[in-house]
């Protein structure tokens, strides 16, 4: 068991996120040889059980300059014969070069930089201002182009300012049912049309054949900027708001068994992993399927992620950004997901030292419309699925343990 690592050095993940192992891989990718790398530096991760295990490294010369990300996981046998075919095409020798811009290693570890993506070939082409101008017609012509998210094989996210003055982000997606998600996006939007009070992003453009959909901005600062009280108040009035919405045409419901199904992936995932901790990760979710409860209520329009960083202030309402994930389930899941994420602030060292799920200010707030117990049952859901999250990631060290710890005293 590594110091730095709280999984086993025998699991093949651990070569993935410990940088002196996945650097090997990284050096041989044929675009950075000349610089000679020397270092990586995690900087995030993409970690699906069962589907994905990406880091994305930021790797440097032996001068100290950053040279690119570089994203590092481990390829199933599918992938590792895409990547041999990949590599027999004629080198283009330039940045985006596929031959170039892909590795893969004995041991099936495999490498490639930003920005090209096995499971989203179109991203190439969209982080050319030109080819993205000419995809998105002369409508949403694009002036200027900045990366703000990768999560190698998921989605991409590019902040964009278009001809017409108004910012917005490209989005590209490995999502199949893309434009049922910008349909369901349109649904929502169309709701608030009508209220200034609440703002949720307008869908622009949806073009499945190049992954991509086009989002507006919305006005406002994010409440993780503002004082805990005020910004529990805004949260608590946005996430009301939010569920009171009458959106057709959402079909997945979320719920306490949905929410247990997804942590028995984490629990086998970590079992796999020779987790350090993972009797104590298996006491906790045996503890939550116990006393799972059974809301009688019917389903409400629900986030999903919703947390301080979604929820953007301005001077008579708030907005309500990433809803890619949303659809139908417990009130209470909105609720325990925003509590759970103070808890988190204050672990990182970023809250004032609040005990975020024992918010009763919040859940007062929401009276009539939550039942705390279930606030809190949804309190511990998340708890746990974040300590287990953070236990993977290469900068999850001094925040997975915490995070488990709390669990337990919610």
């Amino acid at each position: 068991m590594s110091a730095r690592l709280a999984i086993s050095d025998r699991a093949p993940e651990a070569r993935v996120l410990d940088p002196e192992r996945a650097l090997p891989a990284v050096q041989s990718l044929p675009v950075l040889r000349q610089f000679a790398i020397r270092e990586l530096r995690p900087v995030g991760s993409w970690i699906k059980p069962g589907r994905y295990f990406n880091v994305v490294h930021r790797a440097y010369d032996e001068s100290g300059y950053a040279r690119g990300d570089v994203a590092v996981g481990l390829a199933t046998p599918d992938l590792m014969r895409r990547i041999v075919r990949l590599q027999d095409r004629p080198c283009r020798q330039d940045e985006q070069c596929a031959h170039c811009s892909v590795v893969a290693t004995e041991g099936g570890l495999f490498a490639h930089s930003y920005p090209l993506d096995l499971r989203l070939p179109k991203l190439r082409l969209a982080v050319r201002r030109s080819s993205l101008s000419r995809t998105l017609g002369p409508t949403l012509s694009v002036v200027q182009l900045t990366l703000k998210s990768w999560r190698p094989g998921m989605r991409c996210t590019l902040e964009a300012e278009f001809a017409d003055g108004r910012r917005g982000f490209v989005k590209l997606t490995a999502q199949r049912d893309l434009a049922a998600l910008c349909e369901r996006l349109r649904r929502a939007h169309h709701a608030v049309a009508n209220d200034d009070r609440l703002e949720l992003p307008e869908v622009r453009a949806c073009l499945p054949g190049a992954q991509l959909y086009v989002l507006g901005a919305c006005r406002g600062r994010a409440i993780a900027d503002m004082a805990t009280d005020d910004a529990d108040d805004v949260a608590a009035d946005v996430l009301s708001a939010f569920q009171s919405l009458a959106v057709d045409g959402i079909e997945r419901i979320h719920r306490t068994d949905d929410e247990l199904t997804l942590l028995k992936t984490w629990l086998d995932f970590l079992t796999r992993l020779q987790h350090r901790r993972l009797p104590v990760f298996a006491r906790v979710f045996e503890a939550l399927q116990m006393d799972a409860p059974r809301s009688e209520r019917p389903p409400v329009v629900v986030h999903r992620d919703f947390y301080d960083k979604q929820v953007l202030a301005y001077a008579n309402g708030a907005s309500l950004v990433d809803l890619d994930t949303f659809c139908r389930g417990d009130a209470e899941l909105d609720a325990g997901n925003f509590l759970a994420h103070r808890t988190l602030r204050r672990v990182q060292g970023r809250g004032d030292g609040t005990r975020g799920h024992t918010n009763g200010r919040f859940v007062a707030r929401l009276a009539g419309r939550v039942d705390p117990s279930t606030v809190r049952w949804y309190v511990r859901a998340t708890l746990l699925r974040l300590a287990a999250m953070y236990s993977v990631r290469p900068d999850g060290e001094d925040v997975w343990g915490p995070c488990l710890d709390e669990v337990q005293s919610v």
